[in-house]
């Protein structure tokens, strides 16, 4: 099975991004939180960036914060001081 990370921060050289892993491995006990990889556009399964405070992508969280009770999502918005625009 494969395994997906958060990288940041990351760079688009040629034809490939390269960056660092961060978040803590679950599964690749090869890598570590922090370590260097390089990756192609087509790898890429999600994303996110800020807009003035809100949250753009991350469309897996997403997927957990539209079913989740209204608690979870504030305690998710508190740890991560994000605001979402679903």
């Amino acid at each position: 099975g494969a395994e997906f990370f958060w990288i940041h921060p990351f760079a688009h050289v040629d034809e490939r991004f390269i960056g660092q892993i961060n978040n803590t491995p679950r599964a690749a006990m090869n890598l570590k939180m922090g370590d260097t990889v390089s990756f192609v556009k087509n790898e890429i399964v999600d994303w996110m960036y800020m807009d003035e405070g809100t949250m753009k992508g991350n469309y897996s969280s997403r997927a957990f914060l539209k079913s989740a009770a209204p608690k979870e999502r504030e305690a998710f918005r508190r740890r991560f001081g994000l605001d979402f625009d679903f």
